[in-house]
């Protein structure tokens, strides 16, 4: 997207690896989660084989490849017929389940681009419909193979999510990663527009101490020109 920051790197290793890996339709890489200021929340994983991304795909995960770090073959791209508009809130997933059906799909396990949230992203503030998006994806990627049923299904959750709740969200991450300075930083915020709320007090004070004693464990903040 716009504002996340690939790595200089990035599209020479991914092409390296296409070049050298002539059966791989799609590779992607590993990311840095940022937050709107560039702050580190933690660093989000993918799995790197093409049987464990298509496992995570089959569960119901989404996921697999994050979707800003893909490199894709033209002739696979359109060999599975590319995005499916209908499917607005997980087109990607469902373009991995497809080119996972005629080739093999792969993660770098270097970290290839700094991904940006936002409290009103399209994974907050449409999990409602990326649900039912994933799930439609996925029945269909059931019936191509042949497959009775899925892995798993995809989480349907029970409302929206708000932005308070992704803020809560983004402080944990951030406390189990390491950057306790970014939890510190979202707790406060929070702490701020909820002073009654006992978990946003719990949250600036847990994220006050482990900012306080605790080494970080990644750098902050992250910015275009630090790269």
């Amino acid at each position: 997207d716009a504002d996340d920051i690939a790595l200089p790197d990035r599209f020479a290793k991914q092409f390296a690896w296409m070049e050298s890996h002539s059966d791989c339709v799609a590779i992607g890489g590993q990311t840095i989660r940022i937050d709107p200021d560039g702050w580190p929340i933690d660093h989000w994983r993918m799995p790197t084989q093409h049987e464990e991304i298509d496992r995570w795909l089959l569960s119901g995960r989404g996921g697999g490849i994050i979707h800003p770090t893909a490199m894709i073959r033209t002739e696979a791209f359109w060999k599975v017929g590319g995005y499916d508009e209908t499917l607005d809130a997980s087109q990607d997933y469902d373009l991995w389940l497809k080119l996972g059906e005629i080739g093999r799909l792969a993660n770098l396990p270097d970290v290839v681009l700094y991904y940006r949230l936002h409290l009103t992203s399209v994974t907050c503030s449409r999990q409602l419909r990326q649900a039912l998006c994933k799930e439609t994806a996925l029945y269909r990627a059931c019936k191509r193979r042949g497959i009775a049923e899925p892995l798993g299904k995809p989480t349907r959750p029970k409302s929206e999510i708000t932005p308070q709740r992704a803020r809560r969200q983004w402080i944990r991450a951030a406390l189990r990663s390491g950057c306790y300075a970014t939890a510190r930083k979202h707790a406060r915020i929070l702490w701020r527009e909820r002073p009654w709320d006992p978990l946003a007090s719990g949250l600036f004070f847990i994220s006050q101490i482990a900012a306080l004693l605790l080494p970080t464990s990644l750098p902050q903040p992250i910015s275009i020109d630090s790269i």
